[in-house]
């Protein structure tokens, strides 16, 4: 669904209007006037406009856009009309971000905004005209910049910091990872941002994994005979996406596998509320239950009608059901044999046999 506003060229037109009705007219008698050919200012208005919310085209990112988060109903947004009004389509679902961004920047080129839906006219040094009766329409920090990533990562870190220390992780700001060593293996958290989304949103996420040295070491042996164990000194056994450990719906998730989207500073801590609620619910208290073979056995190899937060390498799950005597066993190497399914996976076969 649209929302259309009308921009015209306040700074160098007729008299500013003083009333909301007297900006419609005002509008009507341009738009049925003369046509006075393109105005820069609605290229450079345009240009500002999908620098900060990007059109399918210009997005940083590959990926299928998501129609709804796109801000304008409709593109290329060039602001390139030879008429005297350019009427620009907004979508309803992104109003409290772009709307605000789309008055201030306006205003300050000296270009007028009619929002008939609102009943406003937004001119150059910030006045709001409404109609009789009504307030303008406001939207707290609405027209801020979306922080970049490494805003929020580091945000993200200082805020697990003393949550983490405190359960005997140590913290690597550099990296931006959290480990706790013990003497089987290591448990170990980390910020990163998967796609540079800016300045459409700061994009960053957290993924746990953990690591059992028996297991892992016996892989690499099996799949990679002559090569030293310290070559993959930073492989784990086990890891835990978001997807895996966040529950629910909110705002800020990415749609696809619930990374974390700030578009607006405010949005930061809100977001850091959430990522401290589940790592006390959930991250932690599957971290604390996994430290020995059993336990890996457990989470690689779930029961029929168990679930595990944690997912691993198949040649893991074969690993730990051997090495862990599970009686399970056989019937987990005819479940995951390639050969007997037809399938080319030689490292997988090696662990079989």
């Amino acid at each position: 669904m649209s929302y259309v506003v009308k921009i015209w060229d306040a700074a160098s037109g007729p008299a500013l209007p003083e009333s909301v009705d007297a900006a419609s007219r005002l509008l009507g008698e341009l738009e049925a006037g003369e046509v006075p050919g393109g105005n820069p200012k609605f290229v450079q208005l345009a240009r500002q406009l999908t620098q900060r919310f990007p059109t399918p085209g210009i997005l940083p990112c590959d990926d299928e856009p998501d129609l709804a988060a796109i801000a304008w109903s409709d593109w290329p947004i060039d602001g390139k009309t030879e008429a005297a009004v350019w009427n620009l389509g907004l979508n309803v679902g992104m109003l409290d971000a772009a709307r605000p961004f789309l008055m201030q920047k306006a205003n300050a080129l000296g270009l007028g905004v009619l929002d008939e839906q609102a009943g406003e006219v937004h001119l150059p040094g910030g006045r709001i005209l409404c109609l009789p009766g009504r307030a303008p329409v406001t939207h707290d920090d609405a027209a801020d910049e979306a922080p970049r990533a490494r805003e929020v990562s580091v945000r993200m870190f200082e805020f697990l910091k003393p949550l983490l220390v405190a359960r005997g992780f140590k913290g690597r700001k550099s990296s931006l990872t959290f480990r706790r060593s013990f003497a089987e293996g290591w448990h170990e958290l980390y910020i990163w941002s998967p796609a540079d989304r800016w300045p459409l949103c700061a994009e960053v996420t957290v993924t746990v994994t953990a690591r059992l040295h028996a297991i892992t070491e016996r892989r690499v042996g099996a799949c990679y005979p002559g090569r030293a164990l310290e070559d993959f000194s930073h492989m784990h056994t086990l890891i835990m996406h978001p997807s895996d450990w966040i529950e629910g719906e909110a705002p800020f998730f990415s749609k696809l596998n619930k990374h974390y989207q700030v578009v607006r500073p405010a949005e930061i801590e809100p977001v850091l509320q959430h990522l401290g609620e589940n790592l006390q619910a959930r991250i932690l208290p599957a971290l604390d239950a996994c430290r020995t073979l059993a336990d890996f056995d457990r989470e690689l190899n779930p029961d029929a009608g168990a679930r595990s937060l944690f997912s691993g390498n198949v040649g893991d799950r074969l690993i730990a059901a051997y090495l862990n005597a599970n009686p399970r066993l056989d019937e987990i190497c005819r479940e995951l044999d390639p050969r007997l399914y037809g399938r080319w996976e030689p490292l997988v076969a090696s662990c079989v046999d």
